[in-house]
């Protein structure tokens, strides 16, 4: 399966994060929101323009493009 960043995903769509790019900074932002390599999200909104809504852990998390650009992820469905 080919990755992509998870900004680039449609909403409805399951994802598995297989990396996660960036500085040490953007790294602990997303690992302290539980997006880390190995972990499935779903995104929820992403209509291309401003920030993705995105489902982990039962629990709903904003995310602005640039730091969905730094997460590359696969389609589960």
């Amino acid at each position: 399966m080919e990755s992509r960043t998870l900004d680039s995903v449609r909403a409805g769509h399951g994802v598995r994060v297989v990396a996660i790019s960036g500085g040490r900074l953007a790294q602990k932002k997303l690992y302290d929101l539980g997006i880390i390599t190995g972990e499935r999200l779903k995104v929820i909104r992403n209509d291309g323009i401003g920030p993705l809504l995105v489902g982990i852990y039962g629990a709903k998390v904003v995310l602005g493009t640039g730091m969905a650009q730094k997460v590359r992820v696969i389609l589960l469905d």
